[in-house]
């Protein structure tokens, strides 16, 4: 009895301890605050884009008496080599706070929420993703209206050239950086409520479109709205007045459509509906702008060019089009989607790959990669075969293994020797990067791209304005995965309201880490500078002599940007001329490499780029300090300049550089098309294909008429066994022969009009033919041809409808 009152005594006192500590604790977890919500989203939907940035939307509950300050942080699951983002975070006492941070999300499927508050972890949450890897045009629609309807029929649409995909983005959701509307190949303005947008919402929309993005503003009202606003420079004419029109034959005939026959449209109670009734916009064209289409003599589309993008204004809404007529459909977004710079995932060139080779040539060496280290163990493998067999033979074996030791000795004192080579220049501390930006009056947006890089292990601070900068690990290279950064740990960036910054970043001696970062544009409203022009005359093109405003007179070289090349230029005393610099072959290394990176840019529009070398002892691009000391900062600068193309003469030579190839969707290249380069296609005996190819030619250049069009082919064909023959095709679709043949020369004299005025492009077939060898047309033997380069050059002259629109509009 005594015992069982003991152990009921015991059992008593430690229910009793358990439950002052639980009393003890109780408040405090209680009180802690909690994770309400958290999602990633980009524009409206939730994250489906890889390797890009995206908003985590996050709610945070505070049920303490008193203000916290809490960490948000986001990471990938294990295993992935992305980047950690953290938000310090005040919430008030009792209360629930709600906001949003924009992160960058590389490959990973799965993303663990974090809340943190005395470095402890209080709640976390996680988000399951599937990437997107379809390849589809992705288009945002900005759109806080109810009207709109009929972009999933479109999206559904087998006939159009593109397979698209619709983003409707509410005024709430828009981004307010433009890194993050980076993920979009078009931008659609349809009804935006712009008194609900801030000025950093306009800001983005501006960034992008000047970094080089198409945007197209697609609904009557639309432009008296944008008068009087920050997004007024994006509009491609001046908005008159809005006029009514009933059914589709405007348009119809403005497409070139055969009038459609249809049947009065009833209700289902059998009445007769009222005719179609949609808005046209009457503007007044510009100079800067090109009229692409006109209906009745007034203009139904125009094209301006902004920046480096362009801006497409529409005096319809195709949407009501599209949904009253398929063949409208099919004809206005065939037209719309062809102004874009959109190319699949696949076809794109590497600029990444590009970007790595330029900042190794600025850095002064290369990393190895692990071709290079296997092929030295390999060498030091085989060298210890043949010096064992050899004293193995000879019965010495000992003897062997030391002459074995003592070469791998030697061998590794010499590795040593190479690589402390390697860094003999380099400074202690040094930021090395490669940063563009636009200029045409006003200073655009900033995107630069650097490796850090310490002779010793350190531990450095980097800060940066948490407003205007966006910081981001380095994209992924289709030719090596993990671009440049070697260490293994993700760059951990924490921002709060004033700065953004990389924490817990270590540099190991010798090995750089690799960061991008976004930083937006400061001075939108000035009037536009003068640019340089380029002349086209009946020999060919020449450039104005420019002089660089004074800020860009640091400048050391100049190249020409042009849609298929780039074009050396004379740069003396600051200005720019098309002289021929020299005719030698070009030795610099580290320019030869960022020729490589401008040209895999994929710019929608011509431009002159200066290049400037900026060196300083301490970094003025983002504030970098290891303790008392500075990062020395070696920034190799692109400033982008637009061109402006003009007719000298009435009859001009529009050269090879100026067009651009495209391959059309259905076409038998596009599956040989990798990464910007023509790839091996198998040829087998009885082969007999069309290869289809565009040559799209700048908006800029709209309204010419060809005269004398020339095709040179330049392709690899082992033997000569194949033959290739080139058609032109004209709006009719129907081939025309050449008129004259030397080798792979082609020349053209067309009587009817192949140079498409709407999409302003030409058609052409390449066509294949080879038999075999000999008698044997069953021959299995396969041979690879490959496309080197297809140049197109063109005779021509202003269109009649074009020459007379100016003559009018000349006072």
């Amino acid at each position: 009895m005594h015992s069982l009152h003991l152990m009921s005594k015991t059992t008593f006192l430690r229910r009793l301890f358990f439950y002052g500590i639980f009393l003890f604790l109780a408040p405090q977890v209680f009180s802690a605050p909690r994770l309400q919500s958290a999602t990633l989203s980009q524009g409206s939907s939730m994250a489906r884009f890889s390797d890009s940035a995206a908003y985590l939307h996050w709610a945070i509950v505070n049920p303490e008496p008193e203000s916290i300050t809490v960490t948000l942080q986001l990471e990938p699951d294990v295993g992935s080599r992305d980047a950690i983002y953290s938000s310090r975070i005040l919430v008030g006492p009792k209360s629930r706070l709600e906001g949003r941070s924009l992160v960058h999300i590389g490959d990973a499927e799965r993303y663990i929420i974090s809340l943190i508050q005395h470095n402890q972890r209080v709640d976390k949450n996680d988000i399951l993703i599937r990437p997107n890897h379809e390849r589809r045009m992705h288009i945002a629609l900005l759109n806080d209206g109810e009207s709109l309807s009929g972009y999933s029929e479109i999206a559904k649409a087998q006939q159009l050239s593109q397979r698209l995909v619709f983003s409707v983005v509410r005024h709430k959701n828009v981004p307010e950086h433009y890194s993050a509307l980076a993920i979009y190949d078009l931008l659609l303005l349809y009804q935006p409520d712009l008194q609900r947008y801030n000025s950093l919402q306009k800001l983005a929309i501006l960034d992008y479109v000047r970094q080089g993005g198409s945007i197209i503003l697609c609904h009557a009202e639309l432009p008296f709205k944008l008068l009087g606003t920050e997004l007024e420079e994006l509009l491609p004419y001046y908005p008159g007045c809005i006029r009514q029109s009933e059914g589709m034959a405007e348009l119809r005939q403005a497409f070139n459509l055969k009038e459609a026959e249809q049947a009065p449209s009833r209700d289902q109670n059998g009445d007769l509906l009222p005719p179609l009734k949609h808005d046209f916009l009457e503007v007044l064209e510009p100079e800067q702008s090109q009229v692409i289409m006109r209906t009745q003599e007034r203009a139904l589309l125009c094209i301006s060019q902004k920046g480096l993008g362009q801006s497409i204004g529409l005096c319809f809404d195709p949407f009501i089009a599209s949904r009253a007529d398929q063949e409208l459909l099919r004809e206005v977004w065939n037209t719309l989607l062809s102004y874009s710079n959109y190319l699949p995932v696949n076809m794109r060139p590497d600029s990444r790959a590009r970007l790595n080779e330029t900042l190794q040539q600025l850095q002064g060496y290369e990393i190895p990669s692990v071709k290079v280290i296997l092929r030295i163990f390999l060498l030091y493998f085989l060298c210890a075969i043949v010096i064992l067999s050899i004293f193995f033979h000879y019965k010495k074996a000992a003897l062997g293994w030391l002459v074995l030791c003592l070469f791998g000795l030697l061998y590794t004192l010499g590795i040593f020797l190479k690589a402390s080579r390697i860094a003999v220049d380099q400074p202690q501390r040094s930021f090395t990067a490669v940063t563009t930006t636009l200029w045409d009056g006003n200073q655009g947006a900033s995107s630069g791209n650097g490796n850090l890089f310490a002779k010793v292990d350190c531990r450095p601070d980097l800060r940066g304005s948490a407003l205007d900068f966006f910081l981001a690990p380095p994209s992924r290279s289709f030719e090596h995965d993990g671009a440049t950064a070697i260490a293994a740990s993700p760059l951990h960036i924490t921002s709060d309201w004033k700065n953004i910054s990389l924490e817990r970043i270590a540099l190991q001696q010798y090995r750089p880490r690799s960061l991008n970062w976004s930083l937006r544009s400061k001075n939108h409203g000035l009037d536009q500078a003068e640019l340089p022009r380029l002349l086209l005359t009946a020999q060919g093109m020449q450039l104005e002599a420019w002089q660089a405003p004074e800020h860009l007179q640091d400048a050391q070289r100049a190249i020409m940007l042009l849609p298929s090349d780039i074009v050396a230029l004379q740069f003396n005393r600051a200005v720019a001329s098309s002289e021929t610099r020299f005719e030698g072959m070009e030795a610099d290394l580290l320019y030869l490499a960022v020729s490589g990176y401008i040209r895999s840019l994929n710019l929608p529009a011509p431009a002159l780029c200066l290049l400037a070398n900026r060196s300083s002892r301490e970094s003025g691009l983002l504030h970098i300090k290891d303790g008392k000391h500075d990062f020395s900062e070696y920034d190799y600068h692109l400033e982008f300049v637009p061109l402006q193309i003009c007719l000298a003469e009435e009859n001009c030579l529009i050269p090879p550089e100026l067009f651009k190839l495209s391959i059309p969707p259905r076409s038998l290249l596009r599956q040989h098309y990798r990464n910007g380069q023509f790839q091996d296609i198998m040829l087998q005996a009885g082969t007999s294909l069309p290869y289809a190819l565009d040559f799209d030619l700048h908006p800029q250049l709209a309204g010419l008429e060809a005269e004398e069009i020339k095709i040179e082919l330049d392709i690899s064909n082992p033997g000569g066994r194949a033959s290739f023959d080139v058609q032109l095709l004209d709006q009719q679709k129907k081939p025309l022969e050449a008129d004259k043949k030397e080798g792979l020369s082609f020349y053209f004299k067309p009587k009817t009009t192949v140079l498409d005025p709407r999409e302003n492009k030409i058609r052409a077939l390449i066509s294949l033919h080879y038999k075999g060898n000999g008698d044997n047309a069953l021959s299995q033997r396969v041979n690879n041809w490959r496309i080197i380069s297809c140049k197109l050059q063109m005779l021509a002259h202003k269109a009649k409808e074009q020459a007379e629109a100016e003559r009018l509009e000349q006072p």
